[in-house]
């Protein structure tokens, strides 16, 4: 049960990708929860079709820290709703974000559901539309030997207030997961969109889905109303019970601690941006000290 970074934050800060991995290496962290989400800007580099040599020195400069990348993240702030984009942006990219992970080493990537819509106006159809998507991603998925990872959603309500979006319910979660019934599709528990999703806690879906099912963690913590992807401890979740459940249904996956630019972005410097990861690589420590008791 390794500890493990987001590299979004740290690359935005640093500007550049190696550099993130070396110094979230010297922090102490032991893996990387690498961030592909930038692969919706068309002049994303990971497009390129030098992306294969580009994986190549990545993964080198990940053995040279001494550090491994054991899950990913794909794209997704696609317009899921215009054909034109899902057949030439969202799919495609998403395909290619499969093979890279798999380039890397990595065995998860973490691939939102379509959730661009209200969920309660059109629920039902993002709910098909969206296994209609993971199906098209496993053939690709099974050859490279990365699981996909579902991740439960929130949304705002349109009036400043989180609300239910997709495989908020544990229900849900467990039903899609069951629909697509293949080993291919695992799930990515992510702590603080289940506050923000208003239907259960994270506790109550880590032990819904169980340990067959949750293959990975987005650990953060949140405010009643903002996703603000904060170290854990310094929002409103139960940390002690998201332990005991991760301990009841006996995780083997790692801690992804993706906490993002409200706590990283405070620190620019080099130095103190140093210090930032490590003392989130020690509550990621502390978590897992927790679990393991």
């Amino acid at each position: 049960m390794k500890t493990a970074c987001t590299t979004s934050p740290i690359v935005r800060i640093l500007g550049d990708e190696l550099a993130a991995v070396s110094l979230i290496a010297e922090s102490g962290y032991e893996s990387l929860d690498f961030s592909l989400t930038g692969m919706v800007h068309d002049d994303n580099p990971w497009n390129g079709e030098d992306w294969q040599e580009r994986a190549g020195r990545t993964r080198e400069a990940c053995a040279r820290a001494g550090i491994c990348v054991s899950q990913a993240h794909a794209p997704f702030t696609f317009r899921y709703t215009d054909p034109e984009e899902m057949s030439e942006k969202a799919i495609p990219r998403t395909l290619r974000s499969i093979e890279i992970a798999s380039a890397l080493g990595c065995p998860i990537l973490v691939v939102h559901p379509l959730h661009e819509l209200s969920y309660p106006r059109y629920g039902d159809m993002l709910y098909r539309r969206s296994l209609d998507y993971y199906r098209t991603l496993a053939e690709t998925a099974r050859r490279c030997n990365v699981k996909i990872a579902l991740e439960n959603m929130w949304q705002n309500d349109g009036k400043g207030r989180p609300a239910r979006d997709m495989y908020a319910d544990k229900e849900e979660f467990r039903r899609a997961l069951g629909e697509l019934n293949d080993p291919v599709f695992t799930a990515c528990v992510d702590v603080g969109h289940t506050l923000l999703g208003r239907m259960c806690t994270a506790g109550e879906m880590i032990r819904h889905l169980g340990r067959d099912l949750v293959k990975c963690l987005h650990l953060h913590d949140v405010e009643d109303h903002r996703d603000t992807h904060t170290i854990p401890f310094l929002g409103l979740l139960d940390w002690e019970d998201i332990c005991a459940a991760l301990k009841e249904i006996r995780y083997e996956g790692d801690l992804c601690m993706e906490v993002g630019d409200n706590y990283y972005g405070r620190f620019t410097e080099p130095k103190m941006l140093l210090e930032a990861l490590k003392f989130a690589n020690t509550v990621g420590c502390f978590l897992r000290d927790k679990i393991r008791s």
